[in-house]
């Protein structure tokens, strides 16, 4: 595994699926090494667990983390990335990371 490199400030991000269809802008992010906020809140219970499927499938295929990071909010975290306390307290004013 390669060294972990932070996420430059305001780089995470942040995406309100609510139809199977929004998941390209997902897998595209976290492709080109973005974390990714998926709030699920938005979308309807079998869209979110549709999501949530494509989100563990992208997060195994590609080596990344996945962290529940507030009701029905997750961060995408890919491989050598890391999101540092100043982006997490940036997020968490917005609103998410509300169980750290």
């Amino acid at each position: 595994m390669g060294s972990v490199r932070p996420v430059p400030g305001n780089k995470v991000h942040v995406t309100n699926p609510t139809t199977f269809n929004d998941v390209e802008e997902v897998g595209k992010h976290f492709r080109d090494g973005v974390p990714v906020i998926m709030n699920l809140a938005g979308a309807s219970e079998s869209v979110a667990k549709r999501l949530l499927d494509f989100a563990s499938g992208l997060i195994f295929g590609l080596d990344g983390r996945i962290e529940r990071v507030g009701d029905r909010v997750f961060l995408l975290t890919p491989v050598g990335v890391e999101v540092s306390t100043e982006e997490r307290r940036r997020l968490s004013e917005r609103g998410f990371f509300n169980q750290a």
